[in-house]
């Protein structure tokens, strides 16, 4: 009985699988539970889903939505202005390579233009996401505890060795759970599903979360955290009660950098060694590295603002850039700032297109009042100051296919109820 949630879901995928809807239904959720864990299956998913929507379309009634096409045009001259971008690159076999991956960015949006997304579907689509991202973590971690057993090792247990086993990186594989614990919060309030799983998978996330110690997003967490459960408790006239739980959520958090090892490595000597100097040194960690890195990219806009270095030769001029600076062991490394990466590798104009993206998901999730569209957009736009998530497909496809899921479900509701 407490897995009847997951079984009727499975029920359904099957019996949504006999018509246009289903089908597109079906192959959305595959392409979300494959999403963390195989870019072959993903990238397999993508092209069946675009062949699908297309050959399945009803071309007579397609300009019935021309309004509501803004985001796709916008992603085809992003995508567009990636093609150009290699024209005068060096490194052409980079640039082929670079195109492939971000062909998420043309094929998604064109399929979109023929799906149509129901608030119903996009509830279930959401929770097939989070549980997917619960069945690798917890795949993960028995992998992992195996392998404590037989090594003795305890690092197995957390940060990038815990990820590894689905070949990921914790950074996406943290984002993906952080998001699933949204999901989760918000399906626990609205009851729906199971409760007792809900909770439990809520929990479970969490605890990914904290092992895989994430700079940005563990802070990030308890920020949301803090005001998703004074929301609760102020909702229910019980405001101090919720101002008790928010300050005993701080102290924990606080009480377990301090204590716990490789937290405090992650969170005190990042602030202690936040100098550019300890970069070059034994010292070196991830926030101190960053700064040099930023110099790099900053350095280049300033030689290239206008097209970029074009995104064949990018990685090639940050080893440059990396090097002159005696920043060793970073070949092929990113930005590690989605904002500056846009404009290094496309310029003004690319950076501008990004940004015209980003700010329509923006004012269509604040117009549509959905607390788990919104939080999707922030976290994104927070995380993107510090990582490049989209310089792998698994950022890609996150940000294009949820984020249309949200949009294509907003669509919907504007025309039923228009």
């Amino acid at each position: 009985m407490r897995f009847n949630f997951i079984i009727e879901l499975f029920h359904k995928l099957v019996a949504k699988s006999r018509n246009f809807k289903g089908r597109t239904f079906l192959f959305l959720s595959f392409g979300l539970f494959f999403l963390p864990v195989s870019k072959d299956i993903s990238s397999f998913l993508i092209g069946v889903l675009f062949i699908h929507s297309f050959t399945c379309a009803d071309f007579k009634n397609y300009f019935v939505y021309k309004s509501s096409n803004l985001l796709v045009i916008l992603f085809f001259l992003f995508f567009l202005i990636y093609c150009f971008s290699g024209i005068h690159s060096h490194n052409l076999s980079e640039y082929r390579f670079e195109i492939e991956k971000k062909l998420s960015y043309i094929i998604l949006p064109f399929a979109f233009l023929f799906i149509s997304v129901s608030d119903s579907n996009k509830f279930r689509l959401l929770s097939v996401f989070a549980y997917s991202s619960v069945f690798w973590l917890l795949y993960c971690i028995v992998c992992s505890v195996n392998a404590v057993v037989q090594t003795r090792d305890i690092s197995y247990l957390y940060m990038d060795k815990l990820a590894d086993w689905i070949g990921m990186l914790r950074v996406y594989f943290s984002l993906y759970l952080f998001f699933s614990v949204v999901i989760l919060w918000f399906d626990f309030q609205e009851n729906r599903g199971n409760r007792k799983l809900t909770i439990a998978s809520l929990v479970f996330c969490l605890f990914g979360m904290l092992l895989f110690m994430s700079r940005i997003q563990l802070p990030l967490l308890l920020f949301f955290a803090c005001l998703a459960i004074f929301r609760y408790f102020n909702t229910k006239g019980k405001a101090l009660i919720g101002l008790l739980f928010m300050f005993s959520l701080l102290i924990g958090f606080v009480a377990m950098i301090y204590f716990v090892k490789p937290l405090n490595r992650q969170f005190i000597g990042a602030v202690e060694k936040f100098d550019r100097k300890y970069a070059y040194t034994e010292e070196a960690n991830g926030v101190n590295e960053r700064i040099v890195m930023w110099d790099c990219s900053i350095q280049l806009i300033k030689e290239n603002p206008w097209f970029g270095v074009g995104v064949g030769d990018l990685y090639d001029d940050l080893t440059v850039c990396y090097r002159s600076l005696n920043l060793l062991n970073k070949d092929r490394a990113p930005s590690h700032n989605q904002y500056l990466q846009v404009l290094v590798s496309l310029g003004v104009f690319g950076f501008l297109i990004f940004i015209s993206i980003l700010l329509v998901f923006i004012y269509d999730s604040y117009r549509s009042k959905d607390a788990i569209y919104q939080a999707f957009i922030l976290i994104l736009c927070l995380s993107f100051f510090t990582e490049s998530i989209l310089e792998l497909q698994k950022g890609i496809v996150f940000f294009v296919l949820v984020g249309l899921i949200f949009y294509s479900s907003n669509k919907s509701k504007a025309k039923s109820i228009g």
